[in-house]
């Protein structure tokens, strides 16, 4: 599937910040979290993938799919996927992965990948910003 890597500048005033306050570290870390997940989000769900292109968000048909997205934070991570397991108490998805990769007969619309890309410069400047206010607040 699909993976976020930056290159960080700044990096030793990020950990001199770390040391200083991690409590402070931590809120403005979800915060940058939320805000990325967000703007992936944005993508997934508002730009679905029509039959014909060659990019976009969650195919939708039903909205299951589209419905079956988790957004969630794990301390400093940031993680999106959509259940694969079948919920009755929610929408599911189970044939996700095959839409996504793709089959022996099916082309692959791998939305995940399209989100990434569309949202990258959006994040990064999430992340500008997030490294942008701690440093300023804890390292001067």
């Amino acid at each position: 599937m699909s993976r976020i890597s930056f290159t960080t500048k700044g990096f030793k005033e990020f950990e001199k910040a770390l040391e200083r306050n991690p409590t402070v570290v931590l809120a403005r870390g979800r915060v940058f979290l939320n805000r990325s997940l967000m703007a992936y989000r944005r993508v997934i769900e508002g730009t679905p993938w029509r039959v014909g292109q060659s990019g976009g968000g969650a195919p939708r048909s039903t909205g299951d799919l589209t419905k079956s997205h988790k957004y969630q934070i794990e301390g400093l991570k940031g993680v999106v996927s959509f259940d694969e397991n079948p919920n009755p108490s929610r929408a599911n998805a189970p044939y996700g992965v095959f839409v996504h990769q793709g089959t022996r007969k099916m082309k692959g619309r791998p939305w995940l990948d399209y989100a990434v890309t569309n949202a990258d410069n959006q994040v990064e400047n999430y992340y500008k910003d997030f490294l942008t206010k701690i440093t300023r607040e804890l390292a001067s």
